[in-house]
């Protein structure tokens, strides 16, 4: 591997990084409807089961990624998607 390649695979990372930005942006989208839906409808805007649904469903998954750090992740992005959802 030369400085070539590895200016290639950053930009390939910058792309990728570029696509998870988008999908957050989409899913906050999302969660502001959801939390106008739960407005509207006197739910909690925080649901205990829905959040143990994620981390399970990620528990099971067979990637390379460490189980750990994903929980990790998305508990940060479930945070961001509660503030939004209060807003």
């Amino acid at each position: 591997m030369d400085e070539t390649d590895l200016a290639l695979l950053r930009e390939e990372i910058d792309s990728i990084d570029m696509e998870i930005v988008s999908l957050l942006e989409s899913r906050l989208v999302i969660s502001t409807e959801i939390g106008k839906f739960k407005k509207n409808n006197s739910r909690d805007f925080f649901d205990q089961k829905r959040h143990d649904q994620i981390m399970e469903k990620l528990s099971l998954l067979k990637t390379n990624y460490p189980v750990e750090d994903l929980q990790a992740v998305f508990n940060i992005i479930l945070k961001t998607s509660l503030k939004q959802q209060e807003k």
